[in-house]
Parts: structure tokens; sequence; C-alpha cells
């Protein structure tokens, strides 16, 4: 069955569909239905009057995406900042606070667990997934602080509790330049009293070859990878009104080197002294209620969210050669639980209501030593010492209520009050910061964002909506013992505050042909204020302040096309226009009209995917597709920068292609892929911020066979 990529309809998976009782190329002309719950109800995407994007699982499959960037460049107005692994800062829409912010703009969740971490989020292994769900534009009533340019969900399969399925799949794939991959997934669905008991597990396996070498510890493919993970669920359903369902998702990834390279020494090459390590291990935990009430659904949901995450950083240029790293670990743990109630009815008025409570806690450790300097010692040198336990409580109300105004129009009002109470206690010592200091921080705030909404059923193919939706992000402590600034000589602050946005959204959403297209469109504008900037000094440190006001504006458009049978074609794409409406008081900072860094003000996507019979038993596909992704800068474009070094560096544009072809015979299916097909090297992100030049770019053209069974 072909599956169109972004699209407004696609196939309803299910827990699992066998390779043989899949329906045969050509069966089927009009797109099939996708159901989405970013409203908190299941509702038809077509119907869903917002900007969002669903990729279900089987379009993920047919895409071979294995994590966030393989889907992420398919998205309109979805862009990404690239640090590392594990370090992928997402924007939406141009909400972004620079390349090296340390505050979220985008809510991430699996599944009911919120786990967004600003610039390092984490990449959870794409596979038996029930969809993605991508929502654009502030998301503050039903998802609070930190969706404030969007949400993406990540929704995972839940156990089946009438069929029994198990899917295997292995990879194998070799990269230019680097050497061999090797990947393997497996899931098995057990009802265990049939419609009353059901479990589900998945495991996976990464290891994957490096592709940068450092040619000065004399080390080629540094940038390996090796991750294990899995999920586990359970569900019952306890009586017609009552499910229970439980769930764990484990995931550890091990890097040995980040992918970077610097283009004077030459393609794919590093000279770090350290080899720079990320181990990033998480855990969350799930158990959720839904009970039907008649007059409404009760939904309870308690989660929590268990993270490890390490890195080493090297920091030999910014010390004039001398060797010297920066490690960080911080280990983050958090309970979120959320309860809300949703109308059952069918009448003109519509609600949902609930209550949020959140409590996180968060260390992060810091150590920098130089291994020696001559003639004073041999032994390491501590430079910075550091450790910022925080602890993060929230308490919010939400609701949202729509009336049907006419038999076509509604009208949607939604509000969301919150509470938030963050505190620190800062320890810092060494060389570089002097004698041991501990500065204890407090932060309390607490507010309201609104949302109106108006949409207009104009058939039942056809819809018009406007929004107007306000985006909050909270403020919070700095963690700053730090001598004073060597440039300017003030200290550093320890607290910063709270920003916000309004956004205004216009858009459209049809289907077209008898159900064989579909096309969205939506414009957009945000006005936001207070925004919250990373500030970088001269000699390492950074912290957050508040600078300025900024907006962005753009437009967006979604098209799936089915034109003959066994034929899928789906395009998208987006402009964006970030910048600062004026100028930012912080030194070296942006003027007004400056560019958001780190925003392309460009993003395309096109997939084409050909089905058709080959003999009465095997069946056969080809799929091609192009990704092209604008230009951008890694700092403002007036802006010098700290200690006399460039902040505006290119970060050009490029376009990547993808080709994959295969065979399915019964219950059996053989794939050939190229990823990044003419072998291009993406500027995901220009770094010279430590004294060094570091771009970090994507996988080289890779060449792989993928098969699949399914019982």
């Amino acid at each position: 069955m072909i599956m169109p990529v972004g699209a407004a309809y696609a196939a309803a998976d299910g827990a699992a569909v066998k390779a043989g009782d899949a329906k045969k190329p050509g069966t089927e002309v009009a797109l099939e239905e996708i159901v989405v719950t970013a409203t908190k109800r299941a509702v038809s995407l077509q119907d869903t009057a917002m900007s969002i994007s669903a990729l279900t699982g089987k379009t993920l499959d047919n895409m071979g995406a294995d994590n966030f960037v393989d889907y992420a460049r398919s998205l309109p107005s979805v862009s990404f900042v690239d640090r590392g692994p594990s370090r992928k800062k997402i924007v939406i829409r141009g909400i972004s606070s620079g390349v090296n912010a340390e505050t979220q703009t985008t809510g991430v969740y699996f599944d009911e667990v919120p786990v967004g971490a600003a610039s390092r989020n984490p990449d959870l292994k794409i596979f038996d997934i029930e969809r993605i769900e991508v929502l654009r534009g502030p998301q503050g009533t039903l998802y609070g602080e930190g969706s404030m340019g969007g949400t993406i969900r990540i929704i995972t399969n839940k156990p089946d509790l009438e069929n029994f399925a198990a899917d295997v799949q292995g990879t194998y794939s070799s990269t230019h330049k680097g050497g061999s991959n090797y990947a393997l997934n497996g899931m098995v669905n057990i009802p265990i009293v049939n419609d009353k008991l059901a479990v589900r597990a998945v495991g996976y396996y990464r290891n994957f070859d490096g592709y940068v070498d450092n040619v000065t510890l004399g080390l080629n493919n540094v940038n390996k990878e090796e991750t294990w993970g899995g999920r586990f669920a359970a569900r019952l359903k306890a009586s017609d009104s009552l499910m229970l369902t439980f769930n764990i998702i484990h995931q550890d990834s091990k890097y040995d080197a980040i992918g970077h390279y610097d283009p004077a020494i030459g393609d794919l090459k590093q000279n770090q002294k350290y080899l720079e390590y990320t181990n990033d291990k998480f855990t969350a935990y799930n158990l959720t209620l839904d009970l039907d009430l008649g007059w409404a659904n009760l939904n309870s949901s308690t989660s929590y969210f268990d993270r490890q995450f390490a890195n080493l950083r090297d920091l030999s240029p910014l010390l004039g050669g001398i060797p010297a790293y920066l490690e960080n670990t911080e280990p983050d743990t958090s309970w979120v639980h959320e309860t809300r109630l949703v109308s059952q009815n069918d009448g003109r008025f519509q609600w949902i209501a609930g209550v949020f409570y959140k409590d996180g806690k968060g260390t992060f450790n810091q150590l920098a030593e130089a291994a020696f300097f001559p003639g004073l010692s041999t032994d390491p040198l501590t430079l910075v010492e550091a450790s910022i336990p925080t602890t993060t409580r929230q308490v919010a109300l939400f609701g949202e209520a729509s009336y049907d105004l006419t038999d076509k129009l509604k009208a949607t009002v939604g509000l969301r009050w919150f509470d938030i109470k963050v505190e620190d206690s800062s320890y810092t010592s060494g060389l570089l910061v002097g004698p041991a200091t501990t500065v204890n921080t407090s932060v309390a705030e607490n507010g309201v964002t609104p949302k109106f909404l108006l949409s207009y059923q104009a058939s039942k193919d056809f819809m018009l909506y406007t929004t107007a939706a306000k985006g909050f992000r909270q403020g919070g402590t700095t963690g700053q013992g730090n001598p004073p600034d060597p440039d300017t000589g003030e200290p550093s602050p320890t607290s910063y505050d709270s920003d916000s946005l309004w956004s205004y959204e216009v858009g459209a959403k049809s289907t077209l042909l008898d159900g064989r297209m579909t096309l969205n469109l939506a414009a957009f504008y945000v006005d936001w204020s207070n925004i919250q900037v990373t500030v970088l000094r001269s000699d390492g440190f950074s912290f957050t302040a508040n600078a300025g006001k900024a907006s962005s504006k753009g437009v967006e458009a979604e098209m799936t096309l089915r034109p003959m049978e066994g034929l899928d074609i789906s395009l998208s794409g987006s402009y964006t226009n970030a910048q600062l409406e004026e100028d930012q008081p912080l030194p070296g900072d942006g003027k007004k009209g400056d560019n958001i860094p780190g925003v392309p003000d460009v993003n395309l996507a096109a997939l084409a995917r050909y089905s058709f019979a080959l003999t009465d038993s095997v069946d056969a596909f080809v799929q091609g597709s192009v990704q092209h992704v604008g230009a951008s800068r890694n700092g403002f474009a007036t802006a010098t920068g700290t200690g006399g070094v460039a902040a505006a560096d290119a970060q050009p544009a490029y376009t990547m292609g993808n080709v994959r072809a295969g065979v399915m015979m019964g219950n059996y299916e053989i794939d050939l892929f190229v990823d990044n097909l003419w072998d291009e090297r993406p500027v995901n992100l220009f770094n010279r911020f430590m004294g060094d030049v570091r771009i970090q770019t994507s996988r080289p053209r890779t060449f792989g066979v993928s098969v699949k069974t399914r019982f």
C-alpha cells in the first residue's frame, strides 16, 4: 500500500500489518484517513483546525526513518540546530533563541511523557511507532510552557488485545568514507486474555561506524555509535468502560566522538586532542487510565522520566593549544501527572478540562581540567568544577470550550493557568572562577495563556480557520557563580525572566479529486517579546538573559496526490522570515532587522512512490525523495561575536536526496536504498564558539539493504 509523506491521509496502521495481508498495489485510489489526538480528542486530520502534520508508522517505515533527522526535513516550518548526538535543538516557525539556546521553544512528548530539553532533546529510535504528530504554532493551552513554537508527539503502538503479531527487521549499510552499519529491530504482540489483556515488547540495536577521522590522534571513523533500547507495554481492559495501559521506554546510546569536521584540515577530518564522547541513557514510565463516564471521558496519566546525559568537549583551542577538556554530566528526573475530562456529547457545545503537575529535579555537573602546565605541574589542573542542582515545580489548570455558532461555524476558546517555581544552589570553584562559591537562587512565576479559534466548514471537503494564541516559556536561574565578564567587568546575572509571544494564523484544508488529493495551506505571524537568549562570554562561560523583541512570519503548504493507481506524490514547503524588531541590549548581539540565527528561510520536500505487481505473488515499489533546506547563519548578521570571533558564519542552503526500491513476497520484504544520494555535506551547524572551526554535518552517502518479515 502506498504511503504519502507528511500527508493529510495515510494508512491507519493499527498494531501490526502482515505483509501478506496488505492490499495489492493499484487496488485503491482514494487516500486513507489519518486520525490524530493533538487536541486531546480523536479527530480526522483534515477536520483538525490547526496546522499539523502526521506521519503514520507505515509512512515512517516507507521512508526508512530511524531518528528525528530522517523525517524532520520533510516537515514544513521545522528545522534543527545540530550540536552533535542527542543535542538537536528543534525549531518550529522560526521561534529560536539562537543556535546556543539553553531553553526550549518546542515541546517534545513520548506518548504522554514530556521529554523536551532545549538543545539536547532525546532522540528515540523510530520503530513500531503508531504515528508522529507535529503541531505548528504555540500550544500553550493544552501542552503548557516550552511549546512556544509548537509540539512534536511521538506516539508508540499499544498492545493489540485480540491479535498476535511479530515483526523482525535487519539492515546492513555502508557509508562513503566510513565503515559498515548494522541495525536490528524486533517486536512481538501477545494477547494473554483475548479482548482483555495483552502485552507488546519491542527491542532494537544499532551499531553504526563513524565517518570522521581525527588526524591529531591518528584514529579513523571516530564518531561511532552503539545504541540499544526497547519498550514494554501492557494493556488491560478491566471493563467495557475502563482501560489501563502501562508503558516503559528505555534507550542507551554511546557515541565515541562528535561527527564534526574542519574543512581547513580536510573533508571529514578533525584535530581534537580528546575524543569528545557522548552518552545518553533514558527511561520513561507511564501509567494511563481511560474511563468512559458516559457524559465524558476521564483520562489520567502519571509519568516518570529518568535521563542520564554526559559529554566531553576539547578546550585546547580556547586555551591556546594547552591540552584541556570540559566534561558535563547531567542527571535529570521528573514526575508528571495530568488528569483531564473530555466531553462526549454530540451537541453544539464541547469542552475539555484538566489539571497538570510536574516535579523535576536535575543537576548540572561540570569539570574542566588542563592536562598540565609545563614547569608548574604534571598533574591535571582543575580549571572549573561546578555542581548546580535545580528543582522545578509546576501546577497548571487548563480547559477549552467549543460551540457551534451555526452548522458550519465553530468558535473555540482555551485558557491555561500556571504556577511555576524554580530553585537551584550553584557551587563553583577552580582556577578560572576563583575560590569556592555557593549561590542560591529561586524564581517564581504564574500567569495565563489564552487561545481563540474560529473554524468554518464550508463543505465536507473544505475548511477555513483562524487562530490567535499565546505561547509562554518559563524564566529560571542561570546557576552563575562565575567571575566578572572579562570584557565588561560585570558579573553574570543569577536569573532570567519568562518570555512570551502571540501567534496569529489563518489556514485552509481541502480534499479534492474525489479524495485523491489533499491540499493544506497556512499563513502565520508571531509577535515575540522579552526573548530569552544565550550570552556566550569570551572566556567560554555562557548564561541565559532576556533581550528585545522579535517577529516571525511565513507561509506553509502540504499537498498529497494519488493521480493514478499505484502512484503517490507528496509535496511540502514553507517560507519563514524570523527577525529582530529592535536592537538587543546585550553586548555583541544583533540589531533590528537581523534574521534569527539558525532559522532557514525555505524548506521544501518532495516524495514519489510507485507500487506495482511483478507477478501474482510478488509486489514491488520504487521511491525517491528530495529535501531542500534554505540558508541561515549561526549568529546575528551585524554581530561581531565575543572575544573578537565572528559570530555570523554562513550556513549555506543545501539539497539532499534518497532512493529506495524493494519487493514484497508474502510475509517478507527486501529493500535496497541509497541515502544522501549525491553525497552532500550539509552545514547543520557552523560552530566556532570555543576557538576552533567545527562543521556539524550529516552522514555521507550510504548504500544499504533491509530485510523484513512480519507474522
